[in-house]
């Protein structure tokens, strides 16, 4: 309640009446309760339960490495359910003791880190005077990165993104055929676009892959998904994401066009992906025509699935279900190895499928075939964002069938190539030097 200091956003004598303020006009919550904040020093517990329920997860303190590696563990458990980190807060706290400088590099090193908000306690007894000084060793230490939040809307409570650069990614089914193809493979391309500008953009960057033959319905009638996020350039947190996009299925015509288009490629192909992100193009008809028609000519089908029905791909070779979507699918408990077995097994049994391969985030990954259970860790690797890190996975899985490769040495390879795009920004591939 004092007078706003110089860098200095916001004052309170109560911790949740500052989340209140900080964290509820820029996480929207579509649910009668304020936003979830949960706190803690980072046990494991806590932050699978952060990942599901928590719009802000606060670390108690500790070093910036212990810090990292939390943040890590947490953009994993999110991975598993299917959820974007960036809609967490993440902040942590910073004592302080009586040294400006000490205080400001602490919260700076947080910040390096990953961390968007530094709390800083002052432990009793101090004294008002010191307030202005530590703003200012703060506010010196928090100047704002490119494309960063450097200003707050005076019109209303939201942050100002000062937008420095923009990217243009293929995304969706789109960013497996990227990933093949940057491992040297060609990639026949089917898919759905509206007739609109971002069809077009996507045809262009398509285009630009000598690689990808592609052949995009055109819906008149739908408009072609998009994504924008916006993201932190210093710590490649996502700020936010705004989705144009109908997700409906597509109608018969259109059902027509891509099991023409699918059916007529079969011959050339060496494996088929079916990557379904429920945008409703892999209607239940398109995936049995595709599945049916591989089938025939002996064609490996491995699956990124969607949704909680997964008998629409029995028949396949392989699915790509993770952690979070087994037990939804199987409705049984999937977090030990034991666990994830059991229900990869069953899900395997009732698809009539050669294998499950279950993605497990920092537990990496479990294979359930004929011969039973195998498990292999993840790569001890600096998490920087997850994002396709499932499309990375099922490219590798499906290049490595259609060289004829047995299913263990597909998932090892899958595994390493997980460790390497998660370590980069955005929606990445990698190349067969990295793998």
């Amino acid at each position: 309640r004092r007078p706003p200091l110089p860098g200095v956003d916001l004052v309170h004598g109560d911790y949740y009446d500052l989340h209140e303020a900080t964290v509820q006009p820029r996480v929207p919550v579509q649910r009668p309760h304020p936003p979830i904040c949960i706190g803690g020093n980072g046990e494991r517990r806590t932050l699978r339960t952060a990942a599901r329920f928590a719009q802000h997860w606060n670390f108690l303190g500790g070093s910036p490495e212990e810090f990292a590696h939390k943040r890590e563990v947490l953009h994993g458990h999110c991975a598993d359910l299917g959820r974007d980190p960036g809609e967490i807060l993440l902040s942590t706290h910073v004592r302080f003791e009586g040294d400006f400088a000490a205080t400001a590099a602490a919260a700076a090193g947080l910040g390096e880190a990953g961390a968007e908000l530094a709390i800083v306690t002052l432990l009793p007894p101090h004294s008002p005077g010191v307030l202005e000084p530590l703003a200012e060793a703060l506010a010196e230490a928090a100047e704002p990165e490119d494309g960063e939040v450097s200003a707050r809307n005076s019109a209303a409570p939201t942050p100002v993104i000062a937008v420095k650069r923009t990217e243009v990614m293929i995304g969706g089914a789109g960013n497996v055929a990227r990933n093949l193809v940057s491992l040297g493979t060609r990639c026949i391309f089917v898919g759905v676009v509206g007739d609109d500008d971002g069809g077009r953009a996507l045809s262009e960057a398509l285009a630009t892959h000598p690689l990808i033959e592609f052949h995009l319905v055109v819906d008149a009638a739908r408009q072609t998904t998009r994504k924008a996020r916006f993201v932190s350039e210093h710590h490649s947190t996502h700020m936010l994401r705004a989705d144009w996009e109908v997700a409906s299925a597509v109608d018969a015509a259109s059902e027509d066009a891509l099991i023409s288009h699918a059916i007529k490629a079969m011959s050339r192909v060496g494996a088929v992906v079916l990557s379904d992100y429920a945008k409703g193009v892999l209607t239940p008809r398109v995936i049995r025509a595709v599945i049916d028609a591989a089938n025939k000519l002996g064609k490996p089908v491995a699956v990124d699935p969607k949704g909680r029905d997964y008998s629409i791909y029995k028949g396949a070779t392989l699915i790509t279900p993770n952690r979070q979507e087994l037990a939804d699918a199987t409705h049984r408990t999937a977090q030990t190895d034991d666990e994830v077995a059991a229900a990869a097994s069953e899900l395997g049994r009732a698809l009539g499928m050669q294998a499950v391969l279950v993605t497990r985030s920092e537990a990496g990954m479990t294979l359930v075939g004929e011969g039973g259970a195998i498990h292999v860790p993840a790569y001890p690797v600096r998490v920087r964002d997850v994002s396709g890190a499932g499309d990375t996975v099922v490219a590798v899985i499906a290049a490595m069938l259609a060289m004829q490769a047995d299913l263990e040495s597909a998932m090892r390879a899958a595994n390493a190539a997980a460790a390497v795009v998660v370590g980069k920004r955005g929606t990445a591939t990698l190349s067969v030097a990295e793998l």
